[in-house]
């Protein structure tokens, strides 16, 4: 009865921990260059182009909340790429994918921008704005 409080601070610590993992393995992908997907995306995005890779499964229930609103972002941005990772592992394994929702941002054939888990419609189209902004400006 006296370890139940450390058993649950362990877990919630745990919990944490791995949530805080699979950020930083994410963030560690901007900057780098975006793999080759051109074999595997019919049409291609655009080269050169900025691309929205957005990768979810149909069983991750933060997924079922962020696809409407990637939806709504499609119909206003050019290059927003739904990829279900359940239908298509390779491409999540070239972007190392680690967990599901992930955004990645690709402009120029380099990663500038990388998310995991839920984000708001807002927040994504001002990571889509300021891309272009800061594109804009070089």
């Amino acid at each position: 009865m006296d370890a139940i409080p450390y058993v649950l601070v362990a877990i919630i610590a745990l919990f944490i921990f791995v949530q805080l993992a699979f950020r930083l393995s994410t963030r560690r992908l901007e900057g780098t260059s975006a793999p080759d997907v051109s074999d595997l995306l019919d049409p291609p995005p655009e080269p050169g182009e900025k691309a929205l890779f957005y990768f979810y499964s149909n069983h991750c229930p933060p997924c079922r909340k962020m696809t409407p609103r990637v939806d709504r972002l499609s119909q206003r941005f050019p290059n927003v790429i739904k990829i279900n990772i359940s239908e298509s592992r390779e491409l999540g394994q070239r972007f190392s994918i680690t967990a599901t929702p992930s955004i990645i941002v690709v402009d120029q054939g380099q990663i500038t921008r990388a998310l995991v888990g839920t984000h708001s419609e807002k927040h994504l189209a001002s990571c889509l704005e300021a891309e272009a902004a800061r594109v804009a400006g070089n």
